[in-house]
C-alpha cells in the first residue's frame, strides 16, 4: 500500500462524492451517504492512520457502489472507488502490473 497513491485516491473519490452530493443529479442522496459514511476513512488516512492494507470486507460501502448500485452507474465515480478501494487493500502486486505491462506491450498498447 502506498501512502501517496492512497491518499490522492481518497481525495479524488471526496472531492466527486461531494461534488455529487450538491449537484442536481438523483445520486447526490447517495453520494451524500457515501461521503458520510467514508468521512472518518478519509480522516485516519489524512492523519496517517492506515498504516496497514484493508481487508475488501473492511471497506465502507461497497454495496452502493457495486456496478448495478447507483454509484455504480455514475462512472467516474464508481471507477474512483475501484481505484480507491484497490490501494487501501494493498495496491495492485507488482508481479500483476508486470503481466499487465507486457500483455499491453504486446498488444501495442503502451
Amino acid at each position: 500500500m502506498n501512502q501517496f497513491e492512497l491518499e490522492k485516491r481518497a481525495s479524488r473519490l471526496c472531492v466527486l462524492l461531494t461534488e455529487l452530493a450538491k449537484s442536481d443529479d438523483s445520486n447526490k442522496i447517495y453520494a451524500a451517504d457515501a461521503l458520510h459514511t467514508l468521512l472518518p476513512l478519509f480522516e485516519k488516512i489524512d492523519k496517517g492512520q492506515i498504516i496497514s492494507p484493508l481487508k475488501w470486507e473492511e471497506i465502507p460501502c461497497r454495496g452502493i457502489f457495486h456496478s448495478d448500485a447507483p454509484l455504480g452507474q455514475v462512472k467516474n465515480v464508481y471507477s474512483a472507488y475501484a481505484d480507491f478501494s484497490v490501494e487501501i487493500t494493498g495496491g495492485i502486486p507488482v508481479e500483476l502490473k508486470k503481466i499487465v505491462e507486457d500483455a499491453l506491450a504486446k498488444r501495442g498498447d503502451s
